[in-house]
């Protein structure tokens, strides 16, 4: 004969299971984490590499590389699919706005678009996403959209350091966006 306790333990557990699994099956997953879900299981199978055909950036367990001797050394065969910094770029997705108001602009503003282009090749191969969006620019002031916060904030720190002037940074809440004032 049963006791109780267990009798009061078997029904809370049918019932929870009912409530929340109806005949013991997980809901089905809706939006976009079920597309995440379903692109992580397609990706689980693939034995073969991933390449960004816009950069040549390869992507292999999850990250992306820039080192082509894995390129290389794996000739296999391969899928093609947009790296974050490609596709930022093709959607503008933006985190990170830099306005450049200082006088230098104005005398060597070929040196200081060669400096952001420069900061942006050497952050690129960190993450593919320290990426530069687009450069406006116009008689008196710049405006540069990055990709990535990190990105932003390292093209301000570095105006500051080499050129006189004062930077101003400005994170949104949550750290998503960044605006840079370099005057």
């Amino acid at each position: 004969m049963k006791s109780r306790k267990q009798k009061i333990n078997k029904t809370t557990n049918q019932m929870s299971m009912q409530k929340f699994f109806p005949k013991g099956n997980p809901k089905p997953i809706y939006g976009k984490i079920a597309d995440y879900v379903k692109q992580e299981k397609e990706e689980r199978g693939q034995k073969f590499l991933t390449v960004c055909p816009k950069c040549g950036a390869i992507r292999e367990k999850k990250r992306w590389f820039w080192d082509s001797e894995i390129k290389e050394s794996k000739r296999v065969e391969h899928t093609e699919v947009l790296c974050p910094g490609c596709e930022a770029i093709e959607n503008e997705w933006i985190e990170g706005e830099i306005t450049l108001k200082n006088k230098v602009l104005q005398v060597v503003p070929w040196q200081i678009e060669e400096m952001i282009n420069d900061i942006e090749e050497k952050e690129r191969h960190v993450d593919t996403k320290n990426r530069v969006v687009k450069i406006r620019k116009s008689k008196t002031f710049w405006k540069v959209y990055t990709a990535s916060v990190f990105l932003a904030e390292r093209i301000g720190k570095e105006l500051d350091h080499s050129y006189n002037g004062k930077t101003h940074f400005k994170w949104s809440k949550g750290d998503k966006s960044l605006n840079v004032i370099w005057e």
